[in-house]
């Protein structure tokens, strides 16, 4: 999982964006291991912070895959994640260019956001993850052979009972 936070970082790099926050829960499943259904996870060059609240403050602990991710925090909030973005250092930072997932982001949100973060520039983006998510890794390759030869085997199991 390391390796996909790099390929973000460098998609960063790439789209001119000092930090993106991610909210779609494929996504911060992709990214960190989390399933559960109220996430943040901001991330940026230097620093990479998970956001949750208290109902998710155990599973949190037990599926986020922190291992080899440096300078990886997590902060269990209330039931309203989003306030507890000012308080975090990255985007305290005047003009900082803020990548957030376009299609996940109703506007009522994004005026709330530009409320509680007035010093940041929001740039909609449009999916840098799920490009990233497209490129198998050798693992992922290996595991969807794995899937396809078990289903060969029901299939061929199955198939006489069909009429």
């Amino acid at each position: 999982m390391p390796n996909r936070i790099s390929k973000v970082i460098e998609s960063l790099e790439k789209e001119g964006l000092d930090a993106l926050l991610i909210a779609k829960p494929t996504n911060l499943r992709y990214l960190c291991g989390y399933t559960g259904s109220n996430g943040l996870f901001l991330i940026t060059p230097k620093e990479k912070v998970f956001i949750t609240d208290f109902r998710y403050k155990d599973q949190v602990r037990q599926e986020l895959v922190k291992d080899g991710i440096p300078n990886f925090k997590v902060i269990v909030g209330e039931r309203d994640i989003f306030t507890e973005l000012p308080k975090l250092n990255p985007l305290k930072r005047k003009n900082l260019k803020l990548g957030f997932e376009s299609q996940m982001l109703p506007y009522q949100l994004y005026l709330k956001l530009k409320s509680l973060l007035p010093q940041v520039l929001f740039v909609p983006t449009e999916n840098l993850v799920e490009k990233i998510a497209a490129q198998k890794e050798k693992v992922e390759i290996q595991k969807i052979k794995k899937a396809v030869k078990i289903t060969d085997k029901v299939f061929h199991r199955i198939l006489n009972m069909l009429k």
